[in-house]
C-alpha cells in the first residue's frame, strides 16, 4: 500500500476490500502494521550551520559526536539540514521489520520524508513506499490512523514522540522525544512553522541569526519546567513483558537521558560562546581542560531497545491470542485497540499518585500529560493526601508535600523523570 497520491479517493468498498486484502496478508506473514513518525522519533533534525563547523573541525569537542550526522539539501530550497539518527536506529529498522510492516507518517513535506528515508532505508527495504507526508494528509496538526487505515485498525501499532496530536489513540506507543540538538525541538512542528517561514530562508547562517533568539512552545527554559513533561515515558518500557513484574516496587526515581533536559536555542548558543570565550581567555589552565573536554551536544539515548522489547511483546501478545481463537475455531481476530491499552494498565496497576510543583496551578490536572500518561499506564491519581498515595512525583524537593511524604516513611519520592525499569 502506498500512500503518495494526493487527492486519490477510493469508495469505502474498495477500502474495505483493500484492507481486508492487507489483514489476510499479514496475517499469513505474522506480523502487523506499524505506523512510525520521523522526527524526534527516529530521528533529530536541525538547519543550525554551527554544525558544519564541528563536523570539519576534528578538534572540536563536539567533532566526536557529529561526525556521523548526515546531511541534505532539499530541490526546492537552499537549506542544508543535518540529521542525526537515534541511536541504534538501522539495527532497530532491521528488527522490527521481521514482526511489522512498517509505515512513515510525518508532518515534514513529502521531499524531506523522502530524503530522510534515503538515509534510514537505502535499499527501499523497509518503508517501500509506505510514506504519508503532510502533503498528502493536508492536515498539519493532527494525526489520524484513519488516514491510513479507513476500516479497520485492529492490528495497527504506532509510535510517536507526541500523544498530543493523535488525540491520545489507544493504538499509540509514546516515545521518549530524541532531543540531540539541544533547544531545537521538532523542525517540522506546525507550531514552529508559523514563526519560520522556509522561504525567508535565503543562508543557513542569516536563519540562524535571526531565529536563535526564537523559543517555540516546545522549547522551554529549565526555570519554565514545571509540566507535564515525563512519566514518559513510562514510556516505551512502560508496555511491560511478561516476564516483568507488576510491583510499585520497581519504580524508580532514576533519571532519563541526559537528552531528556529541554533548553532553548539561546541557552545552547550562549553555552557555545562562553566555552569559546573560556578557551581565549587568560584563566587557570586545568579548568580550561575541562572546559574544552565537555562538549555541548551528548548523545547517550536508549529509547530504542525498549521500544523494541514493547513491541515484540505486543506482537507476540497478539498472535498467542490469535492463535487460541483459531484452535476454538473463533472467526474473529484480536484487536490491538484492546491489547495495548491492557498491556499499559499493567504497569502501574496499585500505584496512586500525587503531584507537587509538576502541573501548574492554572491548568486542570486532568488535562495535564503527566496525569494523563499516568491514568493511561493503570495509575490512580489523587488531588491531595489520603492514605491510598503510593507515590509522590515532584518537581522541587523543598515542598511541603515531600516534607509531608518524608514525615510519612510510607511513600516513594520520585522525580517526574521517573519510569518503570
Amino acid at each position: 500500500m502506498a500512500h503518495n497520491v494526493a487527492g486519490l479517493t477510493v469508495s469505502l468498498n474498495e477500502a474495505e476490500r483493500l484492507e481486508k486484502d492487507t489483514a489476510t496478508r499479514l496475517l499469513k506473514s505474522r506480523k502487523l502494521s506499524l505506523i512510525v513518525d520521523l522526527d524526534q522519533t527516529l530521528i533529530h533534525a536541525t538547519i543550525d550551520p554551527t554544525v558544519e563547523e564541528w563536523i570539519n573541525d576534528e578538534n572540536n569537542v563536539n567533532h566526536p559526536t557529529v561526525k556521523d550526522i548526515h546531511k541534505f539539501v532539499l530541490s526546492d530550497s537552499p537549506t542544508i539540514y543535518y540529521i542525526k539518527l537515534r541511536p541504534g536506529l538501522k539495527e532497530f529498522l532491521k528488527n522490527v521489520s521481521e514482526f511489522y510492516e512498517p509505515h512513515i507518517y510525518t508532518m515534514g513535506t513529502r521531499n524531506y520524508a523522502s530524503s530522510v528515508v534515503e538515509i534510514i532505508d537505502p535499499d527501499h527495504t523497509i518503508f517501500n513506499e509506505r510514506i504519508l507526508s503532510r502533503d498528502e494528509s493536508r492536515n498539519i496538526n493532527q494525526k489520524n490512523i484513519r488516514r491510513l487505515f479507513p476500516c479497520d485498525d485492529s492490528m495497527v501499532v504506532a509510535i510517536d514522540d507526541r500523544a498530543d496530536v493523535w488525540g491520545w489513540s489507544p493504538n499509540l506507543i509514546k516515545v521518549h522525544p530524541y532531543d540531540f540538538f539541544v533547544g531545537i525541538g521538532d523542525i517540522n512542528d506546525t507550531r514552529f512553522l508559523k514563526q519560520v517561514k522556509s522561504d525567508e530562508i535565503t543562508s543557513n547562517k542569516k536563519t540562524y541569526e535571526k531565529n536563535s533568539d526564537v523559543k517555540t512552545s516546545d522549547e522551554k527554559t529549565s526555570d519554565e519546567i514545571t509540566s507535564d513533561e515525563k512519566i514518559s515515558d513510562v514510556k516505551t518500557s512502560g508496555v511491560k513483558t511478561s516476564d516483568e513484574e507488576t510491583s510499585g516496587e520497581k519504580i524508580s526515581g532514576e533519571e532519563t537521558s541526559d537528552s531528556s533536559e529541554v533548553f532553548s536555542s539561546e541557552i545552547f548558543k550562549k553555552q557555545q560562546i562562553e566555552h569559546e570565550e573560556n578557551e581565549e581567555s587568560i584563566s587557570d589552565p586545568t579548568r580550561d581542560r575541562q572546559l574544552k573536554s565537555k562538549p555541548v551536544l551528548v548523545d547517550n539515548d536508549t529509547e530504542l531497545p525498549n521500544l523494541l522489547k514493547a513491541l515484540k511483546e505486543i506482537h507476540k501478545r497478539y498472535y498467542e491470542e490469535y492463535d487460541r481463537q483459531q484452535m476454538n475455531e473463533q472467526s474473529r481476530t484480536p484487536d490491538v485497540t484492546v491489547l495495548v491499552p491492557s498491556m499499559k494498565a499493567e504497569v502501574l496497576k496499585g500505584v496512586n499518585i500525587l503531584f507537587t510543583h509538576v502541573i501548574p496551578t492554572s491548568q486542570k490536572k486532568e488535562s495535564a500529560e503527566i496525569w494523563i500518561l499516568a491514568k493511561e499506564f493503570g495509575a490512580e491519581c489523587s488531588d491531595g493526601w489520603n492514605s491510598e498515595v503510593t507515590h509522590l512525583v515532584a518537581g522541587d524537593r523543598g515542598t511541603e508535600k515531600v516534607k509531608e511524604a518524608i514525615r510519612r516513611g510510607n511513600v516513594f519520592i520520585v522525580r517526574k523523570e521517573w519510569h518503570v525499569i
